[in-house]
This record gives C-alpha cells, structure tokens and sequence, in this order.
C-alpha cells in the first residue's frame, strides 16, 4: 500500500511498535499525515522482521511489548543499523525510565499521552539528527577525534617509557589528558607549571580566529600591565616568534636581551628569564605555553626534552578539548538555523522550571509560528525557505535577552525560554517580536497572503498557569493556535477557557 503522506515532503520510513492498536494506529495517522512512509509492527519480532525488510529511518518503540521491553528492542534494533534514529513511547515519565532508553540508544522519548505536534516534531529532530550523523561534517569531526586519541595514546606511552624516574609528571600529565573542558585543561596547565617546573609565573596564548594572532587564554603570576599587551602578532616577541618557527624560544636573561627586548617589561613584573613552547599538534602550531623566572634560568638538554614531552601532551589535550566542545555544541544546535534544536530546548526548559520551582522564580515560554510559511515555500522553493528560516533565527536571537534561551522547535516554529520572566513581561516581549517581524521586510513576502510575512506568538507562564514543563509547552501551543485561528499576526497569551 502505497502511504504517501498528506504533504508528500519527505519519504523517509517511520516504523511504529506499540501492541496498543488505538496507539499504533494514532501514531501512523499522525506521522502519514506529515508525508512519512509509515510501517507498523505489534511487537519486538515484527518490528525487527519489518527493519531488515525495509529499512526505516526512524523507529518509535512502546517501552512495554509482549515478547520484549523497549529497552531490549532499541538495543537490537541499533545493533543491526547502528543509524537507525530510535524514539521510546513509554507511559511512564519517570527520569529512571528516561535514562535508561537514552543509555540505550533512543535518541528521544515521547511520554503519552502526547499531542500529535509533539509527535511529529520529535520524529523529524530525529530524521534531522540521522541525517546530521550521516554528513560529511560529523563524520569529520568523529574521525578527527578519534585520530586524536590514537595520537594522544602514544604520547602517552612515549611519556610512560621516557619518563618512568619522574612518576609525578606522567601522573600530572594523565590528569590534564583526561579533562575535556577547554577551560578545565588550560586550568591545569598553568597549576602544573608552577608545581612541576617550579616556574613562579606562566601563560598560555592560543590563536584567534585569524589565525594570526595569540590571543592570552590563561596565566598565573603575571599582573595586569603585562596583560594589557593585548594579542601578540605571529613572529613578533618570543611568544609570535615560537609560534612562526615550531621552535622554542629561551630567553635566559631578559636584562641583556638584544633581540625580544623584554627586559623592562619583565623586570616590572620582577621576572628576568622566559622560555617559550610552541604547541603543536601534527605539525601546525595552535599556541605558545611560557614560563617564567625570576632569575636568569638555563636548562638541560633532559629539563628541555622533559618539557617539550609536557608541551606535546598539552598540545593535544588542548585540541581535544577544543574538538569537543565544537562537537558538544553541534550536538545541542540545529544544522540550519545555528539556534538550539528541539531535543535541547525540551532539557533546558525542564531544568529551568525545576530551577525555578526551587527558587520561587518565574519562567515564561514563547512558541513563534510563521505565518503561511508552507505558501511562502511553494512560491519560492524549499532554498528560499531556508533561508528565511535562518534570517528570522538571526532577528530572535538578537531580540533575545542575555538570559534567554532561542531555540527552533521544529519546521518554521521557534522558542523562547524567559527565566524569572512572569506572563505580563513575557507577552510584553512577545508583542514586541510580533512588530519587529511585521516591520522588517523579507525578500519574496510581496506574494504573501497581505503581502507581509508575519509571525504569530502563543505564551504561558510557570507558575500562574501551569506547575510541569510539558504542560507548559502545550498551554502555549493552544495559545499559538488560538492567535492561528484568530488571524494570525498577534499574541495570545494563556486563559483558561470559560
């Protein structure tokens, strides 16, 4: 049977496991009706029968099934297609069982009873997702990271064998290797400088955008004069020359130095010798680790050799930690707006209403739809779409407060996270969206029903409408779409109805 969508947008394959018949057919209804081809199963048997005939993108899994639990299913499921985007249906919203299917593989939980909005838009995250874990960037990304630790292990090992008479060291150096949090890492190079090297002052400089320019990302013992310099210009000073060479540079006494000229500005800062480390990582240096003393300081060959070990292992646990927070931040974005993506928001909001609940704070949502954005697409194409999406991201995030969350719920919805904002203040800012929006002009609006692209805007507010986040979002949605059925273009805050 052929089951074309009522929209017919996407083809990809949904397959729906619930033994539940009313639940199972709810669920295929809703996700035909948003154009995805639609397989059924009743239990863990079928379902793994129907993947390998068919091949879905998506699996959404009843956490109680005849023959297995959910938990046992996903498990199965990815194991035979390790891309396979799996969603947990369960009736039980409890942490424990959120865990457990998310350690499990699921990508996203739905909780029932559920709106049939929540349904489709947890479904395309999770097309979204597979197909971000699919593209080249991902793909990238993971191999350099891993490739980044097989080098990590090796100097790690070149560490243990060449350095087995100072213990302190290699333990020092497994301690940074194993942080992932840039600020983390470069924490505890500065403390290591000081314990291991005896140095009374160090910084690390790494590269701006540019690429042109170290820029200080961390020090100790150096006052604020000496910090002020600003970034350092590649080949300028001995920092900007360690960085254009791969070479160290040692200054043992910055008084008689003819070449840096250093020495006043040390000497302020009662500091007379520097020896600087470029930080390479395969060869390209990503920044410079100094440390500094108060006398004239020469060092061995073994001290140097010792130090160029300790600035290799810095090297990589910087770029790791670097790598990773890049992939952190991908995770929790959506690919084509750069806003936070849906599974992040639905995080956040939880944990802001419990932040809130326990202060005795406010917290408001805001949920923006694009008015006839589907006729906006069919006139201009699906290109033009998203490059109207990724114009009015930028417009919210630049209406957003510093504290406020922007998130793209799904499609051409969007929305905002006002913490300790109460429904007065956050129609106020709504109001205010709505007008931006009206007042703005957009490329292609003119064939527009009104010829103006606008935007409507439901809101609700913890705690004087509801007391749970999911209740939140749904009072806000009813009030998106009342402002929907009124005429669109306005807000309509939360009221309960008469």
């Amino acid at each position: 049977m052929d089951d074309r969508g009522v929209r017919g947008e996407s083809r990809e394959r949904v397959l729906v496991v619930d033994d539940d018949d009313d639940i199972r057919e709810l669920l295929a209804l809703t996700l035909r009706h948003e154009g995805w081809a639609v397989t059924a199963a009743r239990s863990g048997a079928e379902a793994l029968l129907a993947q390998r005939q068919q091949n879905p993108a998506v699996a959404l899994i009843d956490f109680q099934l005849p023959d297995m639990n959910g938990v046992e299913l996903i498990r199965l499921a990815r194991a035979a297609d390790p891309d396979l985007a799996c969603v947990a249906v369960t009736g039980q919203g409890s942490e424990h069982v959120a865990v457990e299917v998310m350690k499990a593989g699921a990508v996203d939980y739905l909780v029932k009873p559920f709106e049939p909005s929540a349904i489709a838009a947890v479904v395309r995250q999770a097309i979204e997702d597979r197909r971000f874990r699919s593209s080249r960037l991902y793909r990238d990304i993971t191999r350099d990271l891993a490739a980044k630790n097989v080098l990590l292990e090796k100097r790690m090992e070149q560490l243990s064998r060449r350095m087995s008479e100072t213990s302190t060291l290699y333990e020092a150096a497994g301690i940074l290797t194993s942080q992932l949090a840039l600020n983390d890492v470069l924490a505890t190079v500065i403390r290591l400088a000081g314990s291991l090297f005896q140095a009374p002052a160090s910084s690390v400089r790494l590269f701006d955008d540019t690429g042109e320019r170290l820029v200080l990302a961390a020090h100790a013992g150096l006052g604020e004069e000496y910090c002020r310099r600003g970034p350092v210009p590649l080949g300028s000073s001995a920092a900007g020359r360690a960085a254009l060479t791969g070479e160290p540079v040692h200054v043992v006494d910055a008084s008689r130095d003819e070449v840096y000229l250093k020495g006043e500005l040390l000497a302020n800062e009662g500091l007379r010798s520097l020896l600087c480390l470029p930080l390479l990582v395969r060869g390209r240096c990503i920044g410079v680790m100094t440390l500094y003393h108060r006398r004239s300081r020469s060092y061995e060959p073994e001290e140097l050799r010792f130090l160029s070990t300790f600035a290799s292992t810095v090297s990589i646990a910087v770029d790791n930690a670097r790598l990773y927070g890049e992939q952190s931040r991908l995770a929790v974005t959506d690919g084509l707006t750069g806003l936070y993506n849906h599974k992040h928001f639905h995080e956040a909001l939880a944990a802001e209403v419990n932040r809130a609940r326990r202060y005795g704070h406010p917290i408001s949502l805001i949920l923006v739809d694009i008015d006839h954005f589907k006729s906006y697409n069919d006139a201009w194409g699906h290109q033009a779409g998203d490059a109207m999406l990724r114009t009015l991201a930028g417009v919210f995030k630049a209406a957003a407060r510093e504290n406020d969350l922007v998130a793209r719920y799904g499609g051409e919805e969007f929305a905002f996270i006002l913490p300790q904002t109460d429904k007065r203040q956050a129609t106020a800012l709504a109001k205010r969206l709505c007008r931006t929006v009206e007042r703005r002009r957009f490329e292609g609006e003119e064939l527009l029903p009104g010829g103006r692209l606008t935007v409507s805007l439901g809101v609700a507010a913890y705690p004087e409408d509801v007391m749970q986040a999911p209740d939140l979002v749904g009072r806000a949605d009813l009030s998106l779409y009342r402002a929907k059925n009124l005429g669109r273009n306005q807000v309509q805050a939360w009221h309960a109805p008469h």
